[in-house]
């Protein structure tokens, strides 16, 4: 038996009722402090993650598969609809240039292809809705889908291809499940859509491979619309060699007399004038700017090749309309076989017009019927020597030395065509047109006959000078069904000739329509050059610089380098989590938050990523735990010197800022030269990225090491972790 005292009793009794522990009130404090920080650093990546997802939704990536709507719009019935308002309404939509695609169908109708942003089937209707109400205010919806691929494809040259080839082709595709639709567009082409199915990504992306080359054999795919992988980027900005594209650079003509403010202006003026141009061509986030005194740095991302490129920008020029020159003695139409034949000419044959002549005519072959514009590359001036032949550049020629062809003799001479306003002889020039747009009609009157055209528009000035070249030229015109040189108004960008129109009427009143059977693409390519605009200043030709980097290597550049982002990463992890062990493990958890908030921060400006911004990023991981290393060695002398945990945590951070602050500075003053550098002296939008990107990456750096890391060391270092030095890196027998 066992005894038990009255005292034992007592205590047992006493240690059963003891009050239950309270922290004291600054401890409480602390942990409330920390948890505001911790919530406040769980909104920003909260915020940095719906940044960076494709629509608003949180997430941080493109990796689902991302489908569109497809949808028919029409005309209504007796309207005429263009694709200006198309584009015009999918703009005001919300829209952008590159993520939709539109073509018109040999029918006339308009085929629309734009994202679906939402995350759930109620989001996508209703989106598809919203689209569909707005594309009904200009024209009637016919038809509507989702698709996960578009491609348009074009014969090859010299052949023809058929719309039973095209479907024959796409359902010989092996492995495809995913049904297709191929429309005929009115340019000759075809529209394939690969529509929405239950496969996986991978599996979409492979049909789209095998579905391109397959279309290749037979014909020429023009555009790549895959919307799948063009959502990986997270909606981030990337530069040309990124991206894919041309890079060029251009010098100035300027000329002798004219002042430095001049020269300024026109260059001004020419780099507006190329960027109107090239917006209107749909390309998206052109790098348009000038560099040092008398050059013009020029990137197309999206144009690989670079002749596509330096014709988009060459011919980027002087505008100016024409009429042929009629011998004033036989009324004749004037050859440059004629000026050939009368070398011992000192005037024109007509010499009320004083203007240089431009020798250019349409060849159109009898087999083919494909037109084939000859342009002479050769122009024949006055002074006061009499007549002179020069070349495009102004430069002296003798026209007896060099080879001509037969086609080339047989050329028109063309005059400018002149009128008067307010008693002043003036040339009609591109200065005087306001809108040049090219027209489709509905597709019932296509079938009856009426044309594609490019409907243009003239100023007060321009309607009446364009009014009375007209009713000179309209004297000719013998009627529909004829044609007559000497009705027609000749159409020449930078002394090349585009085109001549006969003059069908007396008088337009400021507007008019030019048709020619045009293609759809053709009546588009002939209004944006009308809609170019007079550039004062002309560009020295061939450009100083030209590379160009293809789609398929800036993927492969992209691919690259997110694997260098993510070993880089890794590395730097692995380091700090195996030297610094438990705060190791904190610091890369903090890590993490610091590379969302980067990006979420590049997606805002937004910063356009090249090869060089990537490697600043990426340096600026290796760099961002470097205050950390600073702090962890402090706290491990702290805990040497036999401080506790908590207080030698606070005197690690405080002791350590002054180095953190120091270094960090000397490298963000680093990065603002290097930035100053690269936009003045050597003007490389290579320098300026690799500078702005590890300057973010610094000032984000040092958010993330204070607040970040030192809260979660506050928040998870508890009494029981502080028994555990060793987690800390530092030995028992050291304390």
């Amino acid at each position: 038996m066992t005894l038990h005292s009255k005292r034992e009793s007592l205590d047992i009794t006493k240690a059963t009722h003891r009050p239950p522990y309270k922290r004291p009130l600054k401890r409480r404090l602390r942990i409330a402090g920390n948890t505001w920080v911790l919530l406040f650093i769980g909104a920003l990546l909260v915020l940095a993650s719906w940044m960076l997802s494709p629509s608003g939704s949180i997430g941080l990536g493109r990796i689902a598969i991302t489908s569109h709507t497809a949808i028919t719009l029409a005309p209504e019935e007796g309207q005429t609809l263009t694709l200006a308002q198309v584009q015009d309404k999918l703009t005001a939509l919300g829209y952008s240039q590159s993520a939709r695609l539109v073509n018109i169908s040999s029918q006339g109708s308009f085929l629309v292809c734009t994202p679906q942003s939402g995350q759930t089937n109620l989001e996508n209707q209703d989106e598809l809705d919203r689209l569909t109400n707005g594309l009904n205010e200009i024209g009637v919806v016919k038809d509507s889908g989702s698709i996960n691929i578009a491609i348009t494809l074009a014969p090859k040259a010299g052949e023809t291809l058929t719309l039973e080839q095209v479907q024959n082709q796409v359902t010989a595709v092996a492995n495809s499940t995913s049904p297709k639709t191929v429309h005929a567009l009115s340019d000759g082409g075809f529209l394939i859509y690969v529509r929405e199915s239950d496969q996986t990504r991978q599996e979409t992306l492979d049909e789209h491979d095998e579905l391109r080359n397959a279309l290749a054999e037979i014909g020429e795919v023009k555009e790549e619309f895959d919307f799948i992988s063009a959502e990986e980027d997270m909606g981030m900005r990337l530069g040309l060699d990124l991206k894919g594209g041309s890079n060029l650079v251009y010098q100035a003509e300027f000329q002798e007399e004219w002042s430095e403010d001049e020269r300024q202006f026109y260059l001004d003026e020419a780099i507006t004038t190329i960027r109107n141009r090239i917006d209107k061509y749909g390309v998206t986030e052109p790098v348009i700017q000038q560099l040092g005194s008398d050059r013009m740095l020029i990137q197309l991302p999206g144009i690989t090749d670079i002749d596509e490129a330096k014709a988009l920008i060459e011919q980027t020029g002087f505008l100016e309309f024409r009429e042929v020159e009629i011998n004033a003695t036989t009324a004749e139409t004037v050859t440059l076989n004629d000026y050939l034949t009368n070398q011992g000419r000192t005037d024109f044959f007509n010499p009320a017009v004083t203007g240089k002549r431009i020798f250019g005519q349409t060849i159109v072959d009898s087999q083919t019927k494909e037109q084939t514009i000859v342009s002479v590359p050769y122009l024949l001036t006055k002074d006061d020597q009499g007549l002179k032949w020069i070349d495009r550049k102004g430069n002296p020629v003798d026209i007896n030395a060099v080879t001509l062809t037969q086609n080339e003799k047989d050329a028109y001479c063309w005059m400018p065509a002149e009128g008067e306003i307010d008693n002043e002889t003036k040339v009609l020039t591109g200065a005087y047109l306001t809108k040049a747009l090219p027209q489709v009609p509905p597709a019932d009157q296509i079938t009856t006959g009426r044309e594609i055209s490019v409907g243009i528009e003239w100023n007060s000035d321009g309607a009446k000078l364009f009014d009375e070249i007209a009713a000179r030229l309209n004297a000719n015109y013998g009627g529909e069904g004829t044609f007559d040189i000497q009705a027609c108004l000749g159409i020449f960008l930078d002394d090349e000739l585009l085109s001549y129109p006969q003059v069908t009427q007396k008088e337009y009143k400021g507007s008019g329509q030019i048709t020619g059977n045009f293609t759809y693409d053709e009546a588009r390519l002939l209004a944006i050059q009308l809609s170019s605009g007079a550039l004062e200043m002309p560009l020295k030709k061939p450009p100083l610089f030209e590379s160009q980097v293809s789609a398929t290597l800036g993927a492969d550049f992209v691919n690259k380098a997110v694997l260098a982002g993510i070993i880089g990463l890794s590395i730097v992890m692995l380091f700090m989590m195996l030297y610094y062990r438990f705060p190791g493990v904190l610091a890369s958890l903090a890590l993490l938050v610091y590379a969302v908030l980067v990006l979420a921060i590049f997606k805002w400006i937004p910063v356009t990523l090249t090869l060089a911004g990537i490697a600043g990023f990426v340096m600026s991981l290796g760099m961002a735990v470097d205050a950390n290393v600073l702090i962890f060695e402090r706290l491990k002398e702290e805990l040497r010197a036999g401080r506790t945990l908590k207080a030698a945590i606070e005197a690690g951070f405080h002791r350590a800022w002054s180095a953190i602050w120091d270094s960090n500075a000397t490298t963000l003053i680093a990065c603002g030269v290097l930035y100053w550098f690269g936009s003045s002296v050597v003007a490389s939008p290579q320098v300026k990225g690799f500078a702005l990107t590890l300057a973010i990456g610094v000032l984000v750096s040092m958010f993330s090491a204070i607040t970040v890391t030192r809260t979660f060391l506050r928040f998870f270092t508890g009494p029981r972790i502080a028994k555990r030095l060793a987690w800390f890196g530092v030995e028992s027998k050291d304390v």
